[in-house]
């Protein structure tokens, strides 16, 4: 007798987790706040910064071009190659980061943009090859674990790169601090490229490889697809310039100090990690759209906070960034797990590289434009302010509020997005608010009954 074959985890998947702790010890230092930081050092403007947030994404839309090739090379080794790649610009980076004193601040931008430019250029080809390699490699039912286990890695990387950024930073003031970081950031890379090696490769179907042109139009035009994208869109556009808005925000308005600004990426990370690995093994339960809902619920309630915060009407303290360091946490690991579990089942196996590509640089269109808009509005709305009794509007607060209105805007947009066999919402809060608890409570009682001895 034939024995179903039972669907577990394929062998090897635990490098795809040792890929991505180095992979985000590298990223977090030249693509996050120690990369905005050092262009705040040499005196760079919001505009500029924004322009560093955005270069990424960006280079992202090479994933339209790059997606005609992966198929035919292999995933494996179509990622391994552009990660190669990228990894040796992140000593030039740190090469430029020491630089001699005499030089300017303007110079050292354009260096540092023009090497951020071929760095994110390599990283934008080879992305495309990730996601339809993973998604064919971890069966549907073991995603969302998947998804949390990748994630929850990538956050203690970035925790415990945050705190030796907060440990350098306030001891080298300096230019040599960041290129420490960015010398970290190289050995990071180089180990990210060994486990890559490592994560099992999958066979590409013959269909994938076809010679026949691409029907671009028609996945556009594919109905559950163009929802899921637009409401990324609203969403991302808001994730994308609020980070600008923060960066500025605690740097020009409060006066923040680089290692302190890092510490409350630490809070973030500290708080992200248990998230994951709890709405990880929730959402294959409950379904992505209930967990995307509760994500737009806390995220308007966080920029509702910093809008007030901006206006003058609540404090800028410890307190404070604190609590909005957790909502953040909270919702933003809801929406990264729930967001890519709902991309994955709805992007049809037929041409999974292509819609994908397309997913990604609609994301990226956004996530590219957006902070740079909003750095230049930032710079134009400048010192400019209006008070109105305790409430006053300037630069911060009204970009804010912006985010605010675009979030409310963005539930609209998920409601019309398709998944099958879901919770309700208020299902979905029931079994996070009060099924969850009273099983852990439970658990707890039930240890201390047990008989000793």
């Amino acid at each position: 007798m034939n024995l179903p074959v039972q669907e577990r985890m394929p062998p090897g998947i635990s490098n795809a987790y040792f890929f991505q702790v180095f992979n985000s010890i590298s990223y977090t230092i030249v693509l996050g706040a120690a990369m905005m930081l050092y262009f705040k050092k040499i005196g760079a403007s919001a505009a500029v910064v924004g322009i560093v947030v955005a270069l990424p994404n960006l280079m992202n839309l090479l994933q339209i071009p790059a997606a005609s090739f992966v198929e035919k090379i292999g995933y494996r080794k179509f990622v391994l190659r552009g990660w190669s790649t990228r990894s040796v610009f992140v000593i030039v980076m740190a090469g430029i980061a020491i630089l001699p004193a005499d030089i300017d601040g303007t110079t050292r931008a354009c260096l540092m943009l023009f090497v951020l430019f071929i760095y994110n250029t390599s990283r934008g080809i080879s992305a495309c090859g990730f996601l339809p390699w993973i998604t064919q490699l971890v069966p549907e039912k073991f995603r969302g674990q998947f998804i949390s286990r990748d994630q929850t890695s990538a956050q203690i990387a970035a925790l415990l790169t945050n705190l030796l950024g907060v440990f350098v930073l306030s001891h080298f003031t300096g230019a040599g601090g960041f290129g420490f970081l960015f010398s970290i950031s190289f050995l990071a890379a180089c180990g990210s490229l060994y486990f890559l090696s490592r994560i099992p490769d999958v066979a590409v179907s013959a269909s994938s490889k076809s010679s026949e042109p691409v029907p671009w139009s028609a996945i556009v035009r594919y109905r559950p697809f163009q929802k899921l994208v637009i409401y990324n869109g609203i969403t991302l556009a808001v994730f994308g310039g609020c980070s600008v808005l923060y960066v500025n925000m605690c740097r020009d308005k409060f006066q923040m100090q680089d290692s302190d600004f890092l510490l409350t990426m630490v809070i973030v990370n500290a708080v992200f990690i248990p998230c994951c690995l709890y709405f990880g093994k929730l959402v294959d339960l409950s379904g992505s759209k209930p967990m995307l809902a509760a994500s737009l619920i806390l995220h308007i309630f966080h920029f509702s906070v910093w809008t007030s915060v901006a206006a003058g009407v609540l404090p800028f303290n410890w307190w404070v960034i604190a609590f909005q360091s957790s909502t953040w946490a909270v919702g933003y690991a809801m929406f990264i797990i729930a967001n890519m579990r709902l991309a994955m089942s709805i992007v049809p196996a037929l041409g999974r590289s292509h819609f994908f590509a397309v997913f990604s640089v609609s994301q990226s269109l956004v996530g590219g434009l957006i902070p740079v808009v909003w750095g230049v509005l930032l710079d134009s709305i400048g010192t400019w302010h209006g008070d109105w009794s305790a409430w006053s509007w300037n630069s911060f607060s009204i970009m804010y509020a912006v985010g605010v209105l675009m979030m409310m805007t963005a539930t609209l947009a998920l409601k019309v997005v398709p998944e099958e066999k879901v919770m309700t919402t208020e299902d979905f809060f029931h079994e996070v608010m009060v099924k969850s608890p009273t099983r852990v409570i439970a658990r707890i009682f039930s240890r201390d009954r047990t008989p000793q001895g």
